[in-house]
């Protein structure tokens, strides 16, 4: 019986061990737009696009007239910036609301806008796959 014992009582501490192990493990890190070098021509497109440049649909003075008049119908103020909005920037910045992600206009501008990482997932994480299965990208023309 106290053989069986111990050997619970060990495998009970390889347990707790294991836990422990993954509640101090480093979280997943946002990098932002900048960590995403590697894709220039992906980088380039995106910075034109809308989601590039989503934090100016939360400013009044950068909306254009189109916009504003999106905004009417949705029955938002167009007159009003929504940059500091905690229901706006969920979708206009990255991880908000999660740790080392967007928390306010003090933040990194690479945590700015609709990023990669809103879909790839942070780029901490991103990049380790990346390395893990030394993936090779092939660029092809359109």
């Amino acid at each position: 019986m106290s053989v069986r014992l111990a050997s619970v009582s060990i495998a009970a501490l390889f347990v707790v061990a294991g836990y422990a192990t993954l509640a101090s493990a480093k979280s997943p890190q946002y990098i932002g737009s900048a960590g995403c070098k590697c894709h220039k021509a992906e980088q380039a497109e995106w910075s034109k696009s809308s989601h590039g440049k989503a934090m100016d649909l939360l400013l009044a003075a950068k909306r254009s007239k189109q916009r504003n008049l999106a905004m009417k119908k949705a029955k938002l103020d167009d007159t009003k910036d929504y940059d500091k909005d905690a229901k706006c920037l969920p979708c206009h910045t990255v991880g908000y609301g999660e740790q080392g992600g967007y928390e306010d206009d003090k933040s990194a501008d690479t945590l700015k806008n609709v990023g990669c990482e809103m879909c790839h997932g942070s780029g901490s994480e991103f990049r380790k796959i990346h390395a893990a299965n030394e993936e090779t990208f092939t660029s092809f023309a359109v």
